[in-house]
């Protein structure tokens, strides 16, 4: 009997993972492919949610991410002086409850939650899962029963499937799917940078997010080091500076110059955040889009997670549609009688979770404006808009808002597979 091919799965991040995992666990051999050197430790807080926490649970996994959360007890919405005009507590994840917070019971940083899955392929799985890290893609070939991936390196491997799981900015959704499936990428025209700066006396526990005028906010999160604190300063703008700055210079320097100008004057606790600025070592920076696709798969390739569907941070979801992405594309491959045409597994799985995405992309193109104000009026506004939900209820709108809402997927049980 010949020894199975593996899945080639591009990306060691939060989809890829759990995909190698979900497959180990029937059997099934998996080379996890990644261009950084290691494993990716950078990012900020993203939280699990719902379906994300039922496959972490379902993996065994819950236990050691939750020992490893950023410890957050919510969000409060403060002025330039830190008076908090609205908080909102931790959304714990219950069977019918709708999110009415953007902290989750679930509050992880990227990088951890990412170790987390990775240890447990080591430690669990060493010969089914192998890892190449520090590779890039030189070309990809599609036979009738294989992919080819030839890396930069020389290095050639051969697989069952080969899947996207390299994030936004996809390589494999360049090379494979550009051509045969329509990509839309919507722009927010939103700018979030990222960054690591020391505690100080006064940091909490609590997510504390200050939103001023020319629309900027600035964000202080806690990562539950004791340490240090995550940071971000966000600007919605189209200015033909700024997005010149951030979008065609792709120079960290450059953004930091442009930041500076832009924050400079902004209140609150901006001269900390932007002193900090250079001294960090995990700056960066991105434009926040949406990827939409009419098709996620094409023969032996197919994507997953931000690669495919990017809901953007917008939305709260991205963690969760990866993890539970994952763990139902998986379970499709895994079943008896999809045999040598994984085809069959990529398009009973893409019918039955493009739903629950476009759910989640379903961001109204006036929402984002909503919270980033453009003059003081409009600040005064958002914040009593804040403190009266605060105060009345927990509304569904703002749950929703932030990654909440009933949560209507149900992931299939693993007996359930024939």
């Amino acid at each position: 009997m010949s020894t199975p091919l593996p899945a080639l799965i591009i990306g060691a991040g939060i989809a890829g993972l759990p995909l190698a995992l979900q497959l180990a666990k029937a059997g099934k051999p998996s080379i996890v492919i990644e261009r950084c050197p290691g494993l990716e430790t950078k990012g900020q807080n993203i939280d699990l949610r719902g379906p994300g926490q039922e496959v972490v649970a379902r993996l065994g996994l819950e236990a050691a991410i939750r020992a490893k959360t950023t410890t957050e007890k919510g969000m409060s919405v403060e002025d330039e002086n830190r008076k908090s005009w609205a908080f909102f507590g931790v959304s714990e994840q219950k069977e019918g409850k709708k999110n009415t917070s953007p902290t989750s019971d679930i509050e992880i940083l990227r990088g951890d939650l990412a170790d987390v899955f990775y240890q447990e392929c080591l430690a669990k799985y060493p010969n089914l899962i192998s890892f190449r890290f520090g590779a890039k893609i030189a070309s990809i070939e599609e036979n009738d029963d294989s992919v080819t991936l030839t890396l930069k390196s020389g290095e050639v491997l051969h697989g069952s499937i080969l899947v996207g799981a390299d994030g936004q900015g996809s390589q494999v959704r360049q090379m494979c799917l550009a051509s045969s499936s329509n990509i839309n990428v919507r722009h927010f025209h939103l700018y979030m940078s990222y960054y690591t700066i020391p505690r100080e006396e006064h940091d909490t526990d609590i997510w504390r997010i200050y939103i001023t005028t020319k629309r900027r906010s600035l964000f202080i999160r806690p990562d539950g080091s004791g340490k240090t604190v995550r940071v971000s300063l966000c600007v919605m703008t189209q200015d033909p500076e700024a997005v010149k700055a951030f979008e065609e210079q792709r120079d960290p320097k450059v953004y930091k110059e442009k930041l500076k100008e832009i924050f400079t004057g902004a209140g609150w606790e901006a001269p900390r955040l932007l002193k900090a600025m250079d001294e960090t070592s995990d700056f960066y920076l991105h434009p926040t889009v949406q990827i939409r696709m009419d098709k996620w798969h094409k023969g032996r390739v197919v994507l997953l997670g931000d690669a495919a569907w990017a809901p953007s941070p917008l939305g709260g979801m991205g963690t969760t549609l990866a993890v539970s992405g994952a763990y139902l594309l998986a379970w499709h491959l895994n079943r008896k009688d999809v045999g040598d045409d994984p085809t069959k597994a990529f398009t009973r799985w893409e019918e039955e979770y493009r739903g629950y995405v476009e759910k989640a992309q379903d961001i109204p193109s006036f929402a984002p404006g909503l919270f980033y104000p453009r003059n003081v009026l409009e600040v005064k506004a958002l914040r009593w808009f804040a403190y009266m939900i605060g105060v009345v209820s927990k509304l569904p709108f703002l749950g929703s808002f932030f990654g909440g809402g009933e949560d209507p997927f149900k992931l299939p049980a693993d007996e359930e597979m024939a």
